[in-house]
């Protein structure tokens, strides 16, 4: 939904009064899988890498879709 709004923030303004946001739906402090920790050991030198290169989005167009077909095929 943020993001949708961040496309065009003055659609947005003249139709919310409020926007409220919930936190991340996962947390993953205390798993046990060695992948899970060992990418978040490297959380700095990702973030860093991407934001550096100016890489914003993983999947861009492509998650969408897939989004779209999985939601459509789910009651």
């Amino acid at each position: 939904m943020y993001y949708a709004m961040s496309e065009n923030p003055q659609f947005w303004k003249e139709r919310l009064n409020l926007f409220v946001a919930l936190a991340p739906v996962a947390r993953l402090h205390n798993t046990t899988a060695v992948l899970f920790k060992y990418i978040a050991q490297l959380e700095t030198i990702i973030k860093g890498t991407t934001e550096g290169l100016r890489i914003y989005s993983l999947l861009g167009k492509e998650a969408n879709i897939g989004t779209h077909i999985m939601c459509g095929m789910l009651p």
